[in-house]
Formats: structure tokens, sequence, C-alpha cells
């Protein structure tokens, strides 16, 4: 009796023995953890050919000076009305646009030049990274500005020791924009981009001393219209074409200040092998814009919108004109290689000026005609139908 009931003890720990080891063979497999690699994709492009797409791309993260690169997506997101609008956001730079057209911009890096038309020899601006100067390396000087806003792609901007690889006169800094690349798959584009000054007194579209007169003097007076189109694409594997044309007419910011402007550019592409590419570009530019100048803190103080100097405008052109090769050479994979580029452009710019000195009798008024206005001195309006409006200060010298 004894004996069986050591025997029937034994069986029963044994088998206790074996599911135990089996439940822990079975909580040990459930602890396993598999890991899964990303997808990794390979194509055929090993170099860097343009300018970094964002803040975020890597040469932009290991530059050792600062960098700083508008994307196509922060252009179109905020709302920029301009160029100028988009690099007065930048660190460094201050812009001083007379127009709010942005035809003929001031352009300060890092507290250098935008002291006059165009600004000093210590900047230096590009477009796809080739000068827009008249004479890039004796005359620094932006007399004219031949970019518009929708035309452009990004915007890279660099101050610092990695500028000097940009050539001379980038003391304070290199602006290089980036027009629109031609895309893989064909594509078409168009936009109409309206601006309204909402001039009005009373904060509606047509003033109260406006009533009863046409809609394009009244409503059409205070709008400015963006008009761009835009058809891109490869034609096979190795040509790509590309033909943009921007459009702007209008009012400025100013009253009676009319501004028209054309812009058209041809883009070309031959993509002779993998690392061999032929780039070419024709660019026709042409403006004519009047600028009201500027105001005395009193006239500003009065009406921000008044036209002092009617009279006062400017126009100008440009044809542009250049070939591009690029060579890659060496290894990427292994970090040994780099790139060789040739670069012919050419271009003939011209401006004119025209000025008047018709200005001078707004200060000299004989009518004398008191308008109301809170503060110090008077105001005399010498010629109405130019809505001109002059402040004579009592206690100016």
């Amino acid at each position: 009796m004894n004996g069986y009931l050591r025997v029937k003890i034994s069986y029963f720990l044994a088998l206790y023995t074996l599911a135990f080891l089996s439940f822990n063979s079975l909580v040990g497999a459930k602890e396993d953890k598999h890991y899964f690699l990303k997808k990794v994709t390979t194509t055929e492009q090993k170099f860097n050919s343009s300018a970094p797409l964002s803040w975020q791309s890597e040469e932009v993260r290991n530059s050792t000076s600062s960098r700083t690169v508008i994307s196509n997506k922060e252009l179109k997101k905020t709302g920029n009305l301009n160029i100028e609008n988009a690099l007065q956001n930048v660190p460094g730079i201050q812009i001083r646009d007379a127009t709010g057209t942005g035809v003929l911009p001031k352009i300060s890096v890092r507290g250098f030049g935008g002291g006059g038309n165009g600004h000093s020899n210590t900047n230096m601006i590009l477009v796809n990274g080739i000068p827009i100067y008249g004479a890039p390396y004796s005359n620094i000087e932006l007399a004219i500005f031949p970019v518009t806003f929708q035309s452009v792609d990004r915007i890279d901007v660099i101050k610092g020791g990695t500028s000097v690889q940009y050539g001379p006169n980038t003391f304070g800094g290199v602006v290089n924009i980036i027009t629109k690349e031609i895309p893989k798959e064909w594509e078409n584009q168009a936009a109409e981009r309206i601006t309204f000054w909402g001039r009005s007194s009373n904060g509606n579209f047509v003033d109260p001393k406006e009533k009863g007169k046409p809609l394009a003097q009244t409503l059409g007076n205070q709008m400015l219209f963006n008009t761009y189109g835009r058809t891109a694409g490869m034609l096979g594997k190795y040509i790509g074409i590309s033909m943009q044309g921007n459009w702007i007419n209008g009012q400025g910011f100013r009253q009676n200040s009319p501004t028209k402007v054309q812009n058209y550019l041809l883009d070309a592409i031959y993509k002779i092998n993998a690392t061999n590419t032929f780039k070419a570009y024709y660019q026709y530019y042409q403006y004519n814009s009047y600028h009201p100048g500027t105001l005395s803190a009193q006239d500003y103080a009065y009406n921000r919108f008044i036209n002092e100097r009617p009279d006062n405008q400017d126009g100008g052109r440009a044809k542009r004109f250049g070939i591009v090769y690029q060579n890659y050479f060496g290894d990427p994979d292994r970090k040994v290689g780099g790139d060789f580029k040739f670069t012919y452009f050419t271009h003939d710019m011209s401006r004119d000026f025209g000025f008047s000195n018709q200005y001078q009798s707004v200060y000299m008024s004989s009518q004398n005609k008191i308008l109301p206005f809170k503060g110090k001195g008077k105001i005399s309006a010498t010629n109405p139908n130019c809505g001109l409006y002059s402040y004579s200060d009592t206690n100016s010298p």
C-alpha cells in the first residue's frame, strides 16, 4: 500500500515538472521581439545639383554658417505679397520697399547696404546661382530687380564664411533665389492674386467722397492684379522645357501710383547621362512704376496713402541669357568626389528715370486752403485733382 502511494506521488510530481517547464518555454517565446528595418529607396541621382529644398535638408543642418532656406511650402502658406515680405522674416535681413509692389527693394544683410536704390557691395543677390547685378564685379548696385514672386520656388540665404564660395562682394551674405524647376511629369499652372489696398477713409471698398464715380476709378484704383501662367515638363527622358509668364498690373499702396510688370522665363535642360547636364535660360523683364516718395511725419499721420510727387516714375528692362554645364565625378557612396560647373551668362539691362520739380509747389501753395487736422501747424491742399496734400509746420525753421 505504501509503495503504491509512493509511485503515484512521484508520477504526479513528474507531470507537474513537465507542465511547468512547458509553460516557461511558452512565456519565453512570447517575449521575443521582431524589428523591421524601414524601406530604403535608391535612385540614379547621387549628387546634390541645386540649393537645399528646406531648412530640414542635411546641407542646411550641417552648415558651418548661418543659413536659412524659405521653402516653397513656407512661401505659399505665409501669405507673402512679394519676395521682400518673405525675406523680411529671415534673421539679419531688413527690407525697405517704397512701392509695396516689390519692384525695386532695398535689401540690407546684417546691417550692410540697403541705404539707396539697390544696396552696397557687401551682399550678393543671385537667381539660380547667377548674379543679377548690371556689373556684378565692378558696380554692385541693384538697379533693376528682374524677379517676380510667383515664379520663385524657394530662397536660400547664407550669412557667414560659407558665402565666399559665391565669389567676391559677399561680405554681408548671399541671397540665392531659386525659380521653379522643370518637373519630371508635364504640368500646367495658372494663378491670379488680387491685392486690395483699402485706402477708403471709412474702411469700405469705396470712399464716400468718390461715390457716383465709375467703378474703374473707385474700386479699380485700389487694386493690384498679379497673373501667372506656367507650362513645364520633360519631353522624354533627356530633354525638358519650362515656360513662365507673370504679369502685374494695377495700383500700388499709395495714391496715383500705377505699376506694370512683365516677366517671361524660358528654361531648358538636357540630361546627357546621370553625371552630365546642360541647362539654358532666357528671360525678358520689363517694368514701369510711379514712386510717390517719402512723407513727413505730419503728412503720414494725416493720410499715409497720399502722393506728393505724382510725376516721379522709373522703368527698366532686362534681357538675360545663360548656359550652365555641370559634371559630377567620383563615388558619392564612399563620400569621395565632387562636381565641376561651367557657367556662361550675359545680360542687357537698362533703367529710365523720370523726375519733376512740380512737387515743390506742394509746399508753396498759393491757395492756402486749410483742411481739418488734429495737431500743430496747418495742412494746405494744392492739387485736389491729384489728391495732393502737404503739411506746413509752424514750428519748423
